[in-house]
């Protein structure tokens, strides 16, 4: 099937996804026709054609500005999803702290919508949100910062991608610190992407933030993290 979506001048390597619902083949690649070596995903099964087909989304919204690899080929066939993107060589961020370059990738994500909801239910503000807005989803290179694995992107309040590369870095290297006291080590630069958002009181959307991955890790069984959100909820409210 993946031969027949992409031709027969193609060598690939397959990755085949860990077992489970949204399991799907990761494949690196070269294309002698183009001359290019190539990333692609090949989706089947139904929670992994509904994430293949929201990170296709993101790369039309994204299209031309450079924070999506190139989207190459796209294949909606009968029961699979197959995405190809151009391959992108780069490192990942090595700072332990939030960056300079990292708050212009936030600032510059929020003007871009996957719908026509531009506040939620509580009046917030909404933006695009990558979901997973970590140094292990960033590409850096010497020309220019590539943000990957965009199957989680949704529409949510400002802030949700700035507060979870705050937490997440945090919560990995120092998982005895309070997520409260790592988003005030990181004050100025958060009321920088609020007061550019035209936002003066960020703390509803940091709750916000706080609850929604509260129940997220709790829907994920991970008690440690649940438990980290849980008291940086507390905390804010």
């Amino acid at each position: 099937m993946i031969k027949k979506a992409d031709g027969n001048d193609t060598v690939m390597s397959f990755n085949m996804g860990s077992p489970g619902v949204e399991q799907k083949i990761s494949i690196l690649g070269y294309d002698n026709t183009l001359g290019i070596p190539f990333f692609a995903k090949f989706s089947q099964k139904e929670r992994a054609v509904v994430l293949t087909r929201n990170e296709l989304a993101v790369y039309r919204t994204l299209t031309g500005t450079g924070l999506t690899p190139k989207l190459l080929k796209d294949i909606k066939g009968d029961g699979f999803v197959y995405m190809k993107s151009e391959y992108i060589k780069g490192s990942r961020p090595k700072e332990k702290t939030l960056t300079e370059n990292i708050l212009q990738l936030c600032i510059v994500l929020k003007n871009y919508h996957l719908s026509d909801c531009m506040e939620n239910a509580d009046g917030l503000k909404m933006s695009l949100s990558h979901g997973d807005f970590c140094p292990w989803n960033i590409l850096v290179s010497e020309n220019k910062t590539n943000i990957i694995d965009w199957e989680l992107a949704e529409d949510r309040p400002l802030g949700y991608d700035l507060f979870t590369y705050i937490c997440q870095v945090s919560a990995l290297f120092e998982p005895n610190k309070p997520l409260l006291q790592a988003a005030d080590e990181n004050i100025k630069m958060v009321k920088r992407y609020f007061s550019a958002s035209g936002v003066e009181d960020y703390i509803p959307y940091l709750l916000y933030f706080a609850k929604s991955k509260m129940e997220y890790e709790t829907d994920k069984d991970n008690k440690i993290l649940m438990d980290k959100y849980s008291e940086l909820y507390s905390m804010v409210k």
